[in-house]
């Protein structure tokens, strides 16, 4: 039997949102706490800034962090995880 396997190629941002998503989701992040700074992130994810603005982004747009204030920064968001 011949098997073919079919790989499902991500993009950078991609990945680096499905960790942090799994991460959060984990609970490895304390709810309610300011999220790390997207230029802190990007130096540790090896990325470029704009990527990981666009992963903070969508990460958003799934309620999985919240803005409370653009002076602040992104926070996990309580609700979307209870």
């Amino acid at each position: 039997m011949e098997m073919i396997a079919t790989f499902v190629k991500k993009s950078l941002s991609q990945q680096v949102m499905q960790h942090l998503r799994e991460i959060i989701e984990a609970g490895e992040m304390p709810k309610g706490l300011d999220f790390p700074n997207s230029r802190q992130l990007a130096r540790e994810y090896g990325v470029s800034h704009n990527v990981m603005l666009k992963v903070l982004r969508k990460l958003h747009d799934e309620e999985l962090l919240s803005l409370p204030s653009k002076r602040s920064g992104y926070q996990i968001n309580m609700k979307a995880l209870t």
